[in-house]
């Protein structure tokens, strides 16, 4: 008899664990499509609502659509808009702030793979990265980072075409 109620509860167990994945799944896709349909009008502040704790690694993001904003910086005027904003808000995070700066080399970009199609995005937020002002020194340290990186990258792009 016990074993039947430890096997009853085991296939409990499972089948909810089973559901709570179906869930997720369903969850990401709807956010998925929401994502989409929000980019292509470039509005960034009326994204489907992620949990206030989506996590971004171990972290929690208090501007998750500034994430999805960065993606788009240099390409699109409204995701522009939005990121600079969210780097410039006081109350959003230190950290939260830097890595939206510090990840313009990264995000909507594979640097490890850069062709010359990514070198007119490079240039554009080289550009937007040269006018920037700091607001505080985390900022500054972040500007100067993604400068450093951007330019980097940019120079081995133009270096390679002259090769060419």
């Amino acid at each position: 008899m016990k074993r039947w109620i430890v096997v009853v509860l085991a296939f409990a167990v499972i089948f909810i664990a089973g559901i709570g994945i179906v869930s997720q799944l369903r969850n990401q896709q709807q956010a998925s499509s929401g994502r989409k349909g929000a980019n292509s009008r470039a509005d960034f502040a009326t994204l489907s609502d992620p949990p206030a704790g989506q996590l971004r690694g171990k972290r929690e993001l208090q501007d998750p659509a500034a994430r999805e904003a960065l993606v788009l910086v240099g390409a699109d005027a409204k995701a522009e808009e939005y990121w600079l904003k969210a780097i410039n808000n006081p109350n959003l995070p230190a950290k939260e702030r830097e890595d939206l700066i510090e990840d313009l080399n990264e995000v909507g970009l594979d640097p490890k793979n850069l062709t010359a199609n990514d070198l007119p995005l490079i240039l554009k937020r080289i550009a937007i990265i040269e006018k920037l002002e700091a607001m505080d020194e985390v900022n500054a340290a972040a500007i100067k980072e993604a400068h450093k990186d951007l330019t980097h990258m940019r120079d081995r792009l133009q270096t390679a075409a002259t090769a060419q």
